[in-house]
C-alpha cells in the first residue's frame, strides 16, 4: 500500500513476503525506497519486479527467487547489498543506475549473470 493510516509506507519489511508461493509479478509503488533485508528471500513463483525509486536493496532480499526474471528498479538505486539477487537463475542481466554506489559481494552469485 502507499499509506498505512496516514503514514506513508517507505520500506519493504524485513522477511516480508519470505517463502510466499502466491506472489508472480511485484510493482512498488514510488514512495517506497527501501527493500530492507530478507524481503522476498525464497519467492519460488515470483518473476517480475518492477519499481522507479527504489535506493537500497537489502541483504539477501530476492536470494533463491529461482524464477525472478524481470526487474526494473528505476534510475535512483544506490546499494545492492550482499547476496541480494544470489541463485536468481532466471535473471539475465544486472539491474543497474548510474547512482549505483555500492555491490555488496555474491550480489549476483550463483545464478546466470
Amino acid at each position: 500500500p502507499n499509506k498505512i493510516g496516514i503514514m506513508p509506507v517507505r520500506t519493504i519489511g524485513q522477511g516480508c513476503f519470505f517463502q510466499n508461493r502466491v506472489i508472480k509479478s511485484v510493482t512498488i509503488p514510488d514512495n517506497v525506497k527501501i527493500i530492507e533485508d530478507d524481503a522476498f528471500l525464497m519467492c519460488e513463483n515470483l518473476e517480475s519486479v518492477k519499481a522507479k525509486e527504489i535506493q537500497i536493496i537489502g541483504h539477501s532480499a530476492f536470494l533463491k527467487d529461482y524464477r525472478l526474471k524481470d526487474v526494473d528498479l528505476g534510475e535512483h538505486l544506490e546499494r545492492i547489498s550482499s547476496y541480494s539477487f544470489f541463485c536468481c537463475e532466471a535473471l539475465k542481466y544486472i539491474p543497474y543506475s548510474k547512482e549505483l554506489k555500492t555491490l555488496g559481494s555474491y550480489a549476483f552469485g550463483g545464478g546466470a549473470v
